[in-house]
């Protein structure tokens, strides 16, 4: 129905789960992962300035690749 329509899905989720499962490559303390206010999370929910730093890199490299489709502008 929307043949000009380009849908794109990322995962937050596997990110989150990648630093929870191992913060210290990520730049944070082990335990960062279990802590609710800490370096990963400000309060248990919303994350640290320093972890949405992360998704927007990984954000930025996952747009970087996605490559146009023809006829598109």
């Amino acid at each position: 129905a929307h043949p000009d329509c380009t849908m794109l899905v990322w995962s937050s989720w596997q990110l989150f789960n990648q630093v929870l499962g191992d913060p210290e490559s990520f730049g944070f303390h082990g335990e960062d992962a279990t802590r609710a206010a800490g370096g990963i999370f400000v309060d248990g929910l919303h994350p640290t300035s320093a972890m949405h730093e992360i998704i927007a890199a990984r954000l930025l490299e996952f747009l970087e690749d996605v490559r146009p489709v023809m006829g598109s502008v």
